[in-house]
């Protein structure tokens, strides 16, 4: 027995998942967990930022007013405290990105397996990221307010 084009069609259906993971509450909730996870880190590291700008500003101001033993001081505190600062800013970015990373994949995880939950409800055979086509003919199914709706209850 043949199939039509269009009885082909109807098991087959797109989802947009960036267009879920950035329309979703969910994104909200990890953006909140990861900013309060990393909040003390990003209050050390504006005091480090705070106290070398002011210490870059004493040694401005005071140039002409201070002897060149505490001038010197200064200037190798300032240099020892960027490296400092630099290195704990690069932990801090690469902590942060790790992070982002493993909540970001945990999510995509839990919106794969709400559209295979949905494309076995409805008995779509094949369900394709709208990103990853570059024409998708209006008759094809888009899933994703479904999928969206569904990852928001």
């Amino acid at each position: 027995m043949l199939i039509s084009k269009a009885q082909a069609n109807e098991k087959i259906a797109v989802v947009n998942i960036y267009d879920i993971f950035q329309k979703s509450i969910q994104k909200i909730i990890i953006t909140e967990k990861l900013e309060k996870e990393f909040k003390n880190k990003i209050i050390d590291l504006q005091k480090i930022e705070n106290d070398l700008q002011n210490k870059i500003q004493h040694l401005k101001y005071n140039n002409k007013n201070i002897n060149t033993h505490e001038k010197q001081e200064l200037e190798k505190s300032i240099i020892a405290q960027k490296k400092i600062f630099s290195k704990k800013v690069k932990i801090f970015e690469e902590e942060n990105i790790k992070r982002q990373n493993e909540e970001k994949n945990k999510f995509l995880e839990y919106i794969r397996k709400i559209i295979k939950n949905i494309a076995v409800k409805k008995g779509y055979d094949i369900v394709i990221d709208s990103d990853s086509i570059f024409y998708i003919n209006n008759k094809i199914k888009n899933i994703t307010p479904e999928i969206l709706n569904k990852i928001n209850e």
